[in-house]
C-alpha cells in the first residue's frame, strides 16, 4: 500500500494559459496532470528528466486536448483525449 504519496504536498509545476471560448485563462498545473498530458502524448521520458525546454515544446506540440479543470480554482486537474468522454 502506497499511502505516503497521498500526504506528500505535490509539486507546483507550471501556469498554462489556454484559449477557451474566446478567452485566456491561466490555470495552475500539478505534477500529475502534466504527467497525464505526457502519457496522452506518448513521451516516454519521465518528467523529472524533462528539460523545461523539452516540457515547452511538448505542451506547444500537443495540439487539442480534452481538460478537467477546477474553474473555481483555476487548476488544471487532468488531461483527456478529444473523443474521451466526460
Amino acid at each position: 500500500m502506497t499511502i505516503l504519496t497521498e500526504f506528500l504536498k505535490p509539486k507546483l509545476l507550471c501556469q498554462l494559459v489556454i484559449k477557451a471560448e474566446d478567452k485566456l485563462v491561466s490555470y495552475t498545473c500539478f505534477n500529475e496532470a502534466i504527467e497525464s498530458f505526457l502519457k496522452i502524448s506518448n513521451v516516454e521520458k519521465p518528467l523529472p528528466q524533462l528539460s523545461l525546454t523539452e516540457l515547452k515544446y511538448i505542451l506547444l506540440r500537443g495540439g487539442q486536448m480534452r481538460m478537467i479543470v477546477n474553474k473555481s480554482a483555476s487548476l488544471l486537474v487532468q488531461f483527456l483525449q478529444l473523443g474521451t468522454p466526460v
